[in-house]
């Protein structure tokens, strides 16, 4: 249970990253860019006056090859490269990666194994929204429902690891505002699991590349499953800064860091646990 708390916290860190579409991009065509995510996270939960800490590391490369762009549109196969983490917590520790056979014959492995091979491809327009999806033949996902228990276990990074639908934007783009310009600031509303606000600002302009300091400030209510059919109700109050670096040329996401700070309590079988996280990380994307 703690287990899939944890990972899923991730997810809450990167939630200010989640907005609507905005202005336009333009897709390289022919290229192949890669994007690593790499996360580590600390929980420290309080039980019976006793302090506990919960640690996680984790690893995602994904891969997206635009391989034709028409007026404009995009089609971009996208696939897992890699999957890495190992966690900790309360002496007991887990490590996985999908590059060592043995990990993937392991329990986790098998169980992750169809979200690690859901290849598809999309067609994306000019504002990042994704227009249609197509799994490959040989998808083991072809109705984009991978298990619950992945989408707990992987929080933010289920995104990869599940076949997106139509209408959602995809990762390489975040939102803006018209023309940037050094200094230049607003103010956009956080989506998804999270309410709240976070303000973007130009901090430079150069030839190449856009950087755009942001921080959020939001509150996330949920319920979610933990087996055995429990429930567990999580409340948690967020801050989050970072900064993105956009390629200027595309529009493109080129990379973006995260430092999260966060309270609450989550509350299983009646019982409310105080918790803090502390969660930093980095998305980079490479192929430009």
């Amino acid at each position: 249970m703690k287990k899939f708390f944890f990972l899923s916290a991730i997810a809450l860190a990167f939630s200010g990253a989640a907005q609507k579409t905005g202005n336009t991009i333009v897709f390289p065509k022919g290229q192949k860019l890669e994007m690593t995510a790499q996360t580590k996270a600390v929980i420290t939960q309080e039980v019976m006056g006793q302090s506990m800490d919960m640690n996680v590391n984790s690893t995602i490369v994904r891969s997206f090859d635009i391989e034709e762009v028409n007026n404009g549109t995009a089609r971009i196969e996208h696939k897992i490269k890699k999957l890495q983490f190992d966690f900790d917590a309360m002496g007991q520790a887990q490590t996985f990666d999908s590059e060592k056979p043995e990990d993937m014959k392991s329990e986790i492995g098998k169980s992750l194994e169809k979200s690690i091979k859901n290849k598809y491809s999309m067609s994306v327009d000019p504002t990042g929204t994704i227009v249609s999806i197509k799994a490959d033949d040989d998808n083991p996902n072809p109705e984009s429902n991978s298990e619950e228990m992945v989408t707990n276990m992987m929080g933010q990074f289920a995104e990869g690891l599940e076949i997106p639908k139509s209408g959602d934007i995809i990762s390489l783009k975040i939102k803006t505002s018209g023309e940037l310009a050094k200094g230049k600031s607003w103010i956009d509303s956080l989506s998804g699991e999270e309410t709240g606000t976070v303000k973007y600002t130009v901090a430079n302009v150069s030839s190449s590349e856009v950087l755009i300091d942001y921080v959020s400030e939001g509150t996330t209510k949920k319920k979610q499953e933990v087996g055995g059919g429990m429930e567990m109700d999580v409340n948690l109050k967020n801050k989050t800064t970072g900064t993105i670096t956009l390629d200027k040329k595309s529009g493109l996401l080129k990379q973006r860091t995260v430092d999260s700070v966060g309270a609450g309590t989550m509350e299983v079988m009646g019982q409310k646990i105080p918790m803090k996280s502390k969660i930093t990380g980095t998305i980079t994307v490479n192929g430009f």
